[in-house]
């Protein structure tokens, strides 16, 4: 529903703190020296998409910049705490979304290395179903360049964030279909 913030007084600490995952709330103090008050180091090192606070659950699109950092990132894994927040959040607060916020992550997250990665992380953390909507997706699925450029094109189109995740789903469905069959859709 919103949310409020505040620069001024604020130390380099406490604005680490209220980033979304421990690998982006690192930084060099004014001396040149790592500050990674959240283990985000560690966390690269081992491969793992952490949320840093509860402060992560300010902003529900912060569960589709995690799904398009899993699809970016294939070999690193959600951890089991940040998954179950995101599963929280699509209960509570994805309908809240903005239609454009939703659209400009998800037009990043097609430019990613398995934009699959995307839309089955979006599926396992129940966002499809936040909109009544269910997504089943076979693991052979994948999205060719062809569907990409589709979906880019026909979401600038869609009026509603249902749409468009009806749009989504029903693009899914048609798995590696043509872009003719997709823009006469």
């Amino acid at each position: 529903h919103g949310f409020e913030f505040e620069v001024n007084g604020v130390s380099l600490e406490e604005d680490l703190f209220r980033r979304d995952l421990t690998i982006n709330a690192m930084a060099k103090n004014e001396n040149g020296s790592l500050v990674d008050p959240f283990g985000g180091f560690t966390d690269l090192k081992n491969k793992v998409l952490k949320h840093v606070s509860n402060h992560f659950a300010e902003d529900p699109l912060r569960v589709l910049r995690v799904a398009r950092f899993q699809a970016r990132y294939t070999d690193f894994s959600v951890d089991p705490t940040t998954l179950e927040l995101m599963k929280e959040l699509c209960k509570k607060e994805a309908t809240f979304l903005e239609k454009d916020r939703v659209r400009a992550e998800t037009f990043k997250a097609l430019t990613e290395k398995e934009p699959f990665l995307y839309f089955k992380t979006l599926s396992d953390v129940g966002f499809f179903k936040a909109f009544g909507k269910e997504l089943s997706l076979p693991s052979v699925l994948k999205l060719s360049s062809d569907v990409e450029l589709a979906l880019m094109q026909l979401s600038l189109h869609q009026k509603d964030n249902l749409k468009f995740v009806d749009f989504m789903i029903d693009l899914l469905k048609l798995g590696k279909s043509n872009k003719k069959q997709i823009l006469y859709y």
